[in-house]
């Protein structure tokens, strides 16, 4: 017997940042004050722009 518990399925980072930006009821200008442009933001959830991790922790 499977004791796991069900898992959600696989999203992309676009996907995973505006279901929590959502969830938390956070708008996209909010969560991108003083870090970034929001249209920087739209590229990440809806067309799946992948970022590396270094330049994401230059910023």
């Amino acid at each position: 017997m499977n004791n796991q518990p069900p898992t959600q399925p696989d999203l992309t980072h676009g996907q995973l940042i505006r279901s929590l930006r959502k969830e938390r009821s956070i708008t996209q200008a909010q969560i991108t004050q003083n870090i970034s442009h929001r249209t920087t933001l739209i590229s990440f959830e809806k067309y799946g722009t992948h970022i590396d991790h270094a330049t994401l922790l230059n910023t």
